[in-house]
């Protein structure tokens, strides 16, 4: 993993996504309408009728809008068994096997275990029906495939292999004489789900799911904060948005234990009927969903009494009631098992899914990364932070001279660099690197806020120092020998491309990161830091029609502006040379695109450099540059 993974994922400011996609064409599927061991699910665009290993279903029809196929949220929370929590609706977290997602309804930006990724399209809500990009299936594990005889998308997702486990589970310790479970800080508790194994907890403690070893049970409990008091017809929209794509058949209020719950039973086309219930109160908003294997609804209430004995509120007194919370004294204590990591951060942190990311964040705009590699031979704290902060000065146009200063890192000398940088000169972000070297390994943790949050941030920053405790025999018996490619990358190093097929070279500096590689296709992609670089040939169109369709994508997205439009001469081919800039207050100044487009042999070359402005520095903006330059044809 290389260190532009490893800085801020704040990345793109300026949309460079329009970049990357306009004048790619799609892949050709291949066509994999089979599968040898899962799931096998088969739709098309505009029919509401989908197949999942042959079992015919009803859905909401998919659509194409602006290049993407969007289907309903139901083909992954139903079809891969995926579970959902939802959060101020609008807010969706997927978790699926080791994989958790978190969308939000329209915004193109992604969570993909603990990763920020940006999406070609948003998720949106149509006729009530929240629909997403097809592409989030892959971020599972899926396969896409377009069938070209059927027209039928397939997709194709492995299921967890028999008796393995994600490392999820475990079950609660039952202790003796517990006879209930609870959380004393969200304040719940209910019956112990004799039968059920916990299936996962977030690192909060806002979210429990349990499953029967069969997989004929299902029960969760979700909380969260919820000051503003909801109607009773608020809180039955969110059960139904819940039940989205199911059959209802019930929905009408339960009273339980003097509580009054908004209810919304389904039937879900596998043969599973649904309980859900909510309240509020506490400032919470308590979601508790029940499912089961049944024949009716009668088969599902005859084990509803789980389900009966939840109340939103906890009794300390009560010694048969194990707490299960992850929060005390408004700390949430984190735990990682394999390398013995353990800290603590306010309750308003999360962590990543999968504990193996090593990632963590708050629900404001502090983030937490930690990293171990093999040591490179003769490195030092010194030479590492060194090395980082070249990099750091050779990339970021919007920073601050790095303040280098000694510290205590699990007990250990370990140099603190503290990194200041903006995306766009307005906003600031503080990043704090803390360097550490140990036997074979070196550490490095990362931990970044807005400026607007400095007070919390720097607060949770000490308070991870100070509490941050790792285990080196347990990493040394974990870890073989992992080498940091940023230890040995020479960043003035280039190396020369050669498309045989389409008969031209370019030369790209080699850290610079292969998209798309292939040379004897008919797009290639690198990016660098805030930096995209790309070709494509077409031998469909004409050098004029090829420059009206680029100059209507970009202008026509309302968020560029054609800035110049030249004749152009580049390696003995004529064309145009376009420049095309942000609207004002999209990106940084000095973010731009320059596209050339020629014309030769019956074909059309596009050779494109985007770069965000606040990555413009004259390194990065010569290295562009000179990839630009360096395009020839070779025969």
């Amino acid at each position: 993993m290389n260190l532009a993974n490893r800085w801020t994922r704040s990345f793109i400011a300026f949309a460079l996504a329009i970049a990357l996609t306009i004048g790619v064409s799609v892949p050709a599927f291949a066509d994999s309408s089979s599968a040898s061991a899962g799931i096998v699910i088969k739709l098309k665009s505009g029919s509401n009728q989908m197949t999942v290993n042959g079992s015919a279903v009803t859905i909401t029809k998919p659509y194409q809008k602006a290049g993407t196929t969007f289907v309903p949220l139901s083909v992954i929370t139903k079809s891969f068994g995926a579970t959902l929590q939802l959060k101020d609706n609008k807010i969706i977290t997927l978790k699926y096997l080791t994989h958790t997602i978190t969308l939000t309804i329209g915004s193109k930006t992604a969570w993909v275990d603990g990763k920020k990724v940006a999406l070609v399209s948003a998720p949106e809500v149509q006729n009530g029906v929240t629909m997403v990009p097809l592409r989030v299936v892959e971020y599972f594990g899926a396969k896409v495939a377009l069938n070209s005889s059927t027209k039928e998308i397939v997709i194709s997702v492995a299921t967890a292999a028999a008796g393995s486990g994600s490392g999820i589970g475990g079950g609660i310790d039952t202790d003796a004489g517990k006879s209930m479970i609870g959380d004393s800080f969200y304040k719940w508790s209910m019956n112990y789900p004799t039968g059920l194994v916990q299936q996962y907890q977030s690192s909060d403690g806002s979210y429990l799911s349990f499953e029967d070893v069969k997989g004929d049970y299902y029960l969760s409990i979700g909380v969260e904060e919820q000051e503003d008091t909801l109607d009773a017809d608020e809180v039955l929209e969110t059960l139904v948005d819940y039940a989205e794509d199911d059959t209802i058949v019930d929905m009408k209020p339960v009273t339980k234990n003097g509580v009054t719950y908004q209810r919304v039973v389904s039937k879900s086309y596998d043969g599973f009927y649904y309980d859900y219930r909510s309240v509020q109160a506490n400032g919470y908003l308590y979601t508790i969903i029940f499912g089961k294997a049944a024949k009716s609804v009668a088969d599902l209430n005859s084990s509803s009494s789980i389900l009966d004995s939840f109340k939103p509120s906890f009794d300390a007194a009560n010694k048969s009631l194990k707490d299960l919370t992850k929060i005390k004294d408004g700390l949430i204590a984190f735990k990682q098992d394999e390398y013995g990591i353990s800290f603590s951060l306010p309750y308003n942190w999360s962590g990543s899914y999968d504990d193996s990311e090593l990632y963590y964040y708050s629900d404001k705009s502090e983030e937490l990364y930690m990293y171990i590699f093999s040591l490179h031979e003769g490195d030092t704290a010194d030479t590492i932070a060194a090395r980082d902060m070249a990099r750091f000065k050779q990339n970021f146009k919007y920073s601050k001279e790095p303040e280098v200063s000694d510290t205590t890192w699990n007990g250990i000398p370990a140099k603190l660099v503290k990194y200041a940088y903006s995306m766009d000169s307005k906003k600031w972000i503080t990043e704090y690197h803390v360097v550490a070297v140990k036997g074979n390994y070196k550490y490095q943790t990362i931990y970044n806020f807005l400026d607007e949050d400095a007070v919390s941030g720097e607060a949770g920053f000490k308070q991870f120092l100070s509490t941050f405790k790792l285990d080196f025999n347990k990493v040394a018996a974990s870890i073989g020998e992992i080498p940091d490619p940023d230890d040995t990358t020479d960043t003035s190093a280039v190396v020369t491309k050669t498309s045989k097929k389409y008969g031209y070279s370019v030369t790209l500096p080699k850290h610079w990161t292969g998209e798309s590689k292939n040379f004897e296709s008919d797009s290639i992609q690198y990016t660098g830091y805030g930096l995209n670089f790309l070709i494509y040939v077409d031998d469909t169109s004409t050098l004029t029609a090829y420059a009206d369709l680029m100059e209507k994508q970009y202008t026509g997205t309302g968020a560029f502006k054609l800035a110049s439009k030249t004749a152009a001469s580049v390696a003995g081919a004529n064309g145009y040379q376009m420049v095309f800039e942000p609207m004002p207050g999209i990106g940084a100044d000095g973010s731009k695109i320059t596209l050339y487009v020629l014309e030769k042999d019956g074909k059309v070359f596009m050779i494109q450099g985007a770069l965000n402005g606040a990555y413009a520095t004259e390194f990065n903006v010569n290295q562009l540059n000179d990839a630009l330059a360096s395009f020839k044809f070779t025969n």
